[in-house]
């Protein structure tokens, strides 16, 4: 079991580095959020569906692809398809609270599935 409040907490963190950005994300520690709400963060998701995520259009999650604000993969028929734990950072990123943002996306994967 994960702390939950500790590694949520560390994710928050608004300390800026010398490039007055934040921080990374650590890939370890979304899996571990993921994992705690019994989300598979590898699970694919279409564009349609990371839109619906988001409310936007999902030519917009193809944009934010191109210009690299999120990592897709692209299947051998030439499809993007997105990991569940890089929808959650980019929920991060935005500013949305660790544990709602993971709860989110593991909801909608229920839903789908």
């Amino acid at each position: 079991m994960v702390d939950r409040q500790a590694l949520a907490e560390r994710l928050a963190q608004t300390v800026e580095d010398t490039s007055g950005r934040r921080p990374g994300i650590l890939r370890a520690d979304v899996d571990a959020l993921c994992a705690d709400a019994g989300l598979n963060p590898d699970f694919l998701l279409k564009p349609g569906e990371v839109a619906q995520l988001f409310r936007v259009d999902p030519r917009t999650v193809t944009r934010w692809a191109s210009q690299g604000r999120m990592q897709g993969i692209t299947t051998p028929g030439g499809h993007r398809r997105f990991q569940a734990r890089v929808v959650v950072r980019l929920m991060l990123r935005l500013g949305e609270d660790p544990t709602v943002a993971v709860r989110l996306v593991a909801q909608f994967v229920r839903a789908i599935t």
